[in-house]
């Protein structure tokens, strides 16, 4: 049975025979930023729904995709909490992991 995989910036290159940095080069020339854009969203596009549907890791993915959601939280604004508050920071916290762990 075969195994998705998903899509890489190095896949392609090695599929088009080209090394990453000249990718990386395409990228800024005027007459291929279309097309570099264009491979770029369908590997971030491929990765996310993949990830979505649980075809692939979802925490991988979203690494790699650089998709996280940072709160910024101080160890002063945690004192300052109310037991209330602190739990309900951790289950929002949960809720947002959960997501990660399709």
């Amino acid at each position: 049975m075969a195994t998705p995989r998903p899509y890489t910036t190095q896949g392609l290159c090695l599929f088009i025979g080209i090394a990453v940095n000249t990718f990386r080069e395409y990228q800024s020339r005027e007459d291929f930023v279309t097309v570099t854009t264009r491979a770029r969203e369908i590997i971030y596009t491929q990765k996310f729904e993949g990830a979505a549907v649980g075809a692939f890791n979802a925490n991988i993915i979203a690494r790699d995709l650089g998709l996280r959601d940072q709160k910024d939280i101080r160890i002063n604004d945690i004192t300052q909490m109310t037991d209330d508050e602190l739990d309900e920071a951790i289950r929002q916290t949960e809720s947002k992991l959960s997501f990660l762990t399709l």
